[in-house]
């Protein structure tokens, strides 16, 4: 739960998709700004950063289930040192991948981000333009600009050790990035079908799996 949160009448908040209720903001945040009435702030201040990391460990407990089921081992915060990999600055947290797994002899290195695609509307003129550009704009928008932040800080010194890096992005509103689809489904294909199942039954039982786990990242 955010800091600065006090009991009174519920809001909405939204995580990853799934709706929850919280009790009523506090007038201001830790960083001394106002609080708008839906609680953008939080998801976008440096310093109430309570909500972007209960989000990002609330991923990462999905995705190393999903590995475990599909009969892969993972290792979390990996030194990139370890790996003979060059962090991209001296930031402390910069210098760890939040997941290390093997596909098929292939190492696969990712890094969770969560994206909040709004800005508090009564703020600055700014936001507002932000609100209503990215409203024009097709869904996945901003996990798509997450994702390409996230490797042009990690992808180029991961692939030149020879790993493959694989940008783990959700927006806040439960869209996901297109690269985190593309690893799903392909563990996906890790779950084996019944016997005898036709191509149509191997490509419907595959989609079974990916809506199961979307619940899953839905119900946390």
């Amino acid at each position: 739960m955010p800091p600065s949160l006090l009991p009174g009448a519920s809001v909405v908040w939204l995580v990853v998709g799934h709706p929850r209720i919280y009790p009523s903001l506090a007038p201001s945040c830790t960083c001394g700004a106002s609080i708008d009435t839906l609680g953008d702030h939080f998801f976008l201040c440096s310093r109430a950063t309570a909500e972007r990391v209960f989000k990002h460990n609330t991923l990462l407990d999905v995705f190393k289930a999903i590995l475990a089921e599909v009969g892969i081992t993972a290792v979390t915060e990996v030194p990139l040192r370890s790996l003979d990999i060059t962090p991209p600055n001296a930031q402390p947290n910069s210098q760890r991948m939040d997941l290390f797994f093997s596909i098929n002899g292939e190492g696969v290195l990712c890094d969770v981000t969560v994206v909040h695609p709004c800005r508090p509307e009564n703020s600055t003129a700014h936001h507002t333009q932000v609100n209503r550009s990215n409203a024009r704009r097709p869904g996945g928008f901003a996990a798509a600009g997450a994702e390409r932040d996230k490797d042009r800080k990690y992808g180029a010194n991961c692939r030149q050790k020879g790993y493959t890096f694989v940008p783990l992005a959700a927006e806040t509103f439960g869209r996901w990035g297109g690269e985190t689809l593309t690893l799903l489904r392909r563990l996906a294909q890790r779950r084996v079908p019944p016997p005898a199942s036709s191509t149509e039954d191997r490509a419907f039982f595959h989609e079974g799996v990916m809506n199961h786990w979307g619940q899953c990242f839905r119900s946390r």
